[in-house]
């Protein structure tokens, strides 16, 4: 099968945002629109980012309906629902919020999981929430990479497959899920994924197909919840003749498949698991602890962990590292760093290691290990965070 054009080349666009967002003052959860409110962000302080494309059903009368002979215009119906209540469950358990962007035009209108051209048709307006979607995406990356390093990009979608199963989406094609390990453990393969970035440096030292499809990859651990899904270890490849979505516009542009480290997935969720709204809550929360638990064994970013705005900052003591667990660097967050009076920091047995000049930004620990960080700020207050240095 031959890899689609908008996976090999891609169109360049300059990001024009309605609202320009500074991750360290930004509370999570505060929720910014684009031009018109067709398009919200709903900030978030985990490395978790959330896209929704097809859940909307504002239909304008100044923009018009999409009619192209091979447009598609069905929405993925309750996938604003199902996301967000899945953000809902990935803040009951960890504490944080993840970012989340969500498109509220109905798909006759705008298709933001296509490139510029087949997704607005040249209508100014909706080639503006286009902007608008994708920028904000950029922008959760942006805030991701700075404040943990790496992270997950997740595109929710829906299907009406007869089969009711997730779809997982790595830009891997049905029939190459089924080629041999070596295979798809190369670097050709390695390198169509949207987990490129993870599969060379992913905390456990997993190989391509154990991501894809092994006992620690997505759709694995939702199987083990009751939740079917490919690809997975139960079902590690569609079979011939059988439906499957592996991935589109959003998850090649955004994912690691086109450089940086953020990597993607696109969930394709069946109707059973949308349309019941007891259903769609229970399913949310499996999905969120399994998202969680990916997170962590795959990139070591421990699951209470949130970036933590300025107005946030309390007495109490806060996340200010960043990763967290990480390898030799650790990030010292902006917001603390420009009220930084001493840093020190403390071995397992409470001996001092270091002191670092207040103007650092970064903390460089060589030896794996469990290490307290104490910084004191010009007024007096202190802040103390426990933080784990991988090999």
């Amino acid at each position: 099968m031959k890899r689609c054009g908008f996976i090999i080349l891609f169109t360049f666009f300059a990001w024009a945002l309605a609202i320009a967002q500074d991750c360290t003052i930004l509370s999570p959860g505060t929720v910014l629109m684009g031009q018109n409110d067709y398009i919200e962000y709903r900030t978030g302080n985990m490395p978790i980012v959330l896209s929704i494309p097809h859940g909307g059903s504002l239909t304008p009368s100044e923009i018009p309906d999409r009619l192209c002979p091979d447009c598609v215009t069905v929405n993925d119906a309750f996938t604003i629902e199902l996301g967000t209540a899945l953000s809902d469950s990935i803040h009951a358990i960890t504490g944080c919020r993840p970012h989340v962007i969500i498109n509220h035009l109905d798909r006759i209108k705008l298709d933001a999981n296509r490139n510029l051209a087949d997704a607005a048709l040249g209508h100014p307006i909706a080639e503006q929430a286009w902007n608008d979607f994708h920028g904000f995406i950029e922008d959760a990356k942006t805030c991701v990479e700075e404040q943990f390093g790496t992270g997950l990009y997740i595109d929710l979608h829906g299907h009406g497959h007869t089969i009711e199963r997730i779809e997982y989406g790595y830009l891997i094609y049905e029939d190459e899920l089924a080629f041999d390990e070596s295979v798809l453990n190369s670097t050709t393969y390695v390198n169509y994924s949207s987990l490129r970035n993870l599969v060379a440096f992913n905390v456990m030292g997993l190989q391509h197909t154990d991501l894809l499809k092994g006992d620690f990859a997505l759709g694995s651990l939702l199987h083990a919840q009751g939740y079917p899904g490919v690809p997975s270890s139960a079902a590690p490849y569609p079979l011939p003749g059988e439906p499957y979505f592996s991935g589109g516009y959003n998850t090649a542009v955004h994912s690691s498949y086109n450089g940086g480290t953020i990597d993607g997935v696109q969930i394709e969720c069946n109707q059973a698991l949308r349309f019941d709204p007891e259903a769609r809550d229970i399913f949310a929360g499996a999905l969120a602890e399994n998202i969680v638990q990916f997170v962590e064994y795959h990139y070591g970013h421990s699951s209470s962990t949130c970036a933590v705005s300025i107005s946030e900052h309390e007495d109490s003591n806060v996340a200010m590292i960043h990763p967290n667990p990480g390898y030799t660097q650790f990030q010292i967050a902006p917001a603390m760093l420009k009220n930084l009076e001493r840093l020190s920091i403390f071995d397992s047995q409470g001996r001092l290691q270091q002191q670092i000049p207040p103007e650092t930004e970064y903390i460089h620990i060589e030896r794996p290990g469990v290490y307290m960080v104490v910084l004191r700020l010009k007024d007096g207050r202190e802040y103390s965070e426990r933080i784990i240095s991988l090999h």
